[in-house]
């Protein structure tokens, strides 16, 4: 209508359109809800006369490709080792990566790359990651818990559910410590007994027995009879194995009183039991056929430790320690976070004899644990340095002062803890004097039963 002077227009591209809210040519766009349509041409054409349009570059398809493989092979590759909360900063750190790269491409470079596939592809892949492995979790820690938990205590199943990947039943060499617990004086208590009250007293002794093992970490083997087989340090590794299996030891004892209390009130005499450790090199995981298999430990240590215990018979002792057992004990490292209740009690060790079972030829020196408690004082010290004059005396085949020793030894206490131990000698020492043993003896004695 030539409102307008033409050389007000001269040399300019003219858009027109209406602002009007009547006409309806409002439109929603990221910079406003409400955007007259003329405005979108009028910055498209501004962004094409100053060349900066965002462009989707020609690469863009290959690129799209590329980057989702790189992301489903760090997630599928990453995820599934790492723990809930560090794959969590991982798909954040990734999703910040993408934002981070793909705005930097969009202003700094006027690219317009794919991002919507990218970062569905993540989220897909991390939500689904996550759940299979809270299923494969599961699976493994009810796997565990069906392998590991009739074997060893149920916190020990938690501690390596944690971490499942770590533990299997595969056979390999470790060094454990192995323990063979009999009951004494069955035969004569179950002639007194019915079948079915036979069966409880069992059920009884082996229910104190193995809960005493698990409290002290022990992995339970098999029952033999009126016998347990129990080891530490596996399936789960524990440097205190040997000092654990000591004080398991020691309180099976004080278990087996609360048993015998029972006995004597039901007018039966008392049961006994005969403890033997041994540690060493042996073979632990799951062996047998292909019928029946079991999670078990095999080795000569194994067999040595049941040559132990045979020989409490014959001392007159509870408790038989090997002496690869003792010194793992008394090296054992102090048990951390352990309250004033579970600490260890402090101990005596009484050097017992040196032997060679039957079957080995290196001679093996035994020891027995006495709790402070009972090793009365001031005397006992005395009793005890007695008791070791005597053997070194024997071992010498000095045998008159190593009867004196023993004399000694009963004139301070004739009821010593040492007394059985002391007669057994003197015993030994009378039956040497008649039938002396040979010019290279080294002062063990050979055992030639099991």
């Amino acid at each position: 209508k030539g409102r307008v002077a033409a050389s007000h227009l001269a040399g300019k591209l003219v858009l027109v359109g209406s602002t009007a809210p009547g006409v309806y040519d409002m439109r929603a766009t990221p910079v406003a809800e409400v955007f007259p349509g003329v405005e979108v041409h009028a910055n498209l054409l501004s962004g094409l006369l100053d060349e900066r349009i965002p462009g989707e570059p020609d690469w863009a398809a290959g690129f799209e490709l590329l980057q989702l493989f790189a992301i489903a092979t760090l997630l599928i590759g990453l995820l599934p080792r790492l723990r809930a909360i560090h794959a969590a900063r991982l798909m954040v750190g990734l999703i910040v990566l993408l934002l981070a790269g793909n705005l930097l491409a969009y202003r700094g470079f006027g690219l317009v790359l794919p991002l919507g596939a990218s970062l569905l592809l993540a989220l897909l892949l991390y939500m689904g990651l996550t759940v299979w492995g809270y299923i494969v979790e599961g699976r493994n820690r009810r796997s565990l818990a069906r392998l590991f938990g009739t074997y060893v205590p149920p916190e020990l199943v938690e501690q390596m559910a944690r971490d499942p990947a770590r533990y299997d039943m595969h056979a390999e060499n470790r060094v454990l410590t192995v323990m063979f617990c009999d009951m004494r004086n069955f035969t004569r208590v179950s002639e007194q007994l019915a079948p079915e009250d036979v069966r409880a007293l069992v059920n009884r002794f082996f229910s104190a027995m193995t809960g005493v093992i698990r409290a002290r970490r022990g992995t339970l083997d098999k029952y033999i009879g009126d016998a347990i087989m129990a080891f530490w340090g596996a399936p789960v590794a524990d440097e205190r194995h040997a000092a654990n299996a000591v004080q398991a030891a020691l309180e099976m004892k004080r278990a087996l009183e609360a048993l015998n209390a029972e006995l004597r009130n039901r007018g039966l005499p008392p049961i006994g039991v005969g403890i033997g450790l041994n540690t060493g090199l042996v073979c632990v995981g799951d062996m047998g056929s292909n019928i029946r298999r079991s999670y078990t430990v095999m080795g000569d240590a194994v067999n040595l430790a049941s040559r132990i215990e045979a020989l409490t018979r014959h001392y007159g002792v509870d408790i038989l320690v090997g002496e690869t057992t003792h010194e793992a004990a008394l090296d054992a490292p102090t048990a951390a976070g352990r309250g004033d209740d579970d600490a260890p009690p402090r101990l005596h060790w009484i050097e017992v004899d040196r032997v060679r079972v039957k079957g080995k030829a290196t001679p093996v020196t035994l020891f027995t644990p006495l709790v402070q408690e009972v090793a009365r004082t001031p005397t006992f010290l005395e009793e005890l340095r007695h008791w070791q004059l005597a053997l070194d005396q024997y071992r010498l085949q000095h045998w008159a002062d190593a009867q004196a020793e023993l004399q000694r030894l009963r004139s301070v206490d004739p009821d010593s803890p040492l007394a059985g131990l002391a007669r057994r000698l003197d015993e030994r020492i009378a039956e040497l004097r008649s039938l002396p043993p040979p010019a290279d003896w080294d002062g063990a004695y050979t055992f030639d039963t099991k």
